[in-house]
């Protein structure tokens, strides 16, 4: 990248050097990788050691110091997707792109590697180029898969057969799922009939009662 460039990146946050990952984030996106020369005119112009730079660049996966392709293509190597003929679709992009996982094309179109799980067992072998999925590969889909993602040139869109395969499998699998555990609605709470508590007198009530003076019974008055 030219110094022009790079200048106009580091002024837009203030030569801070606490701002170094947004600036390493600017950079990659513009050159797609971290070119060492850039790293080490950005730590003379922030006057931080390039080894931390370094360090910084190579902490984070999201950095790459190698240049990357135009489309990255990750390839799932998780046991679901392994044990379904994940290392077959590996060997067979290899071979079509003439490259090894980790590498890059010379055109620097593809960027080829290996994930360890990408979420979406079902859909394995699972293959994803620039974000868009690609499920159920085999070897017989991947040069389809390939000369898709070439002609539109964004990414690639997943196969329309795919896609109802990958729907109806998952749907399928949550429908032997619901069968055998099946769904149980909580039933409401029988409401216990509430009983009165019987409030008891204080005895000093009691005593406050019994003491009261009884009225006289009237005399009768007597024969004149």
């Amino acid at each position: 990248m030219e110094k022009e460039e790079l200048d106009k990146i580091l002024n837009r946050y203030a030569r801070n050097p606490s701002q170094i990952i947004a600036i390493l984030h600017e950079i990659q996106d513009a050159e797609r990788y971290l070119p060492e020369p850039d790293l080490r005119y950005v730590a003379n112009e922030l006057k931080i050691p390039v080894s931390q730079i370094f360090h910084i660049a190579t902490f984070y996966k999201a950095y790459s110091l190698k240049p990357k392709g135009k489309h990255i293509c990750n390839v799932c190597m998780g046991t679901a997707c392994h044990v379904r003929g994940a290392p077959l679709v590996l060997e067979e992009l290899e071979r079509k792109l003439g490259i090894k996982a980790g590498d890059t094309t010379e055109d620097r179109e593809f960027s080829l590697s290996t994930v360890n799980c990408l979420g979406a067992c079902a859909l394995g072998p699972l293959v994803t180029i620039d974000g868009e999925y690609f499920g159920n590969m085999n070897t017989a889909k991947v040069e389809k898969m390939l000369e898709q993602v070439k002609a539109k040139g964004n990414g690639g869109e997943k196969p329309k057969e795919e896609t109802e395969e990958a729907i109806a499998e998952v749907s399928s699998e949550k429908a032997e799922e619901k069968k055998h555990t099946g769904e149980k609605k909580a039933e409401p709470a029988e409401e216990k009939p509430k009983t009165k508590t019987p409030v008891r007198k204080k005895a000093s009530d009691q005593k406050k009662k019994t003491s009261e003076p009884k009225p006289r019974a009237g005399k009768k008055g007597g024969k004149k």
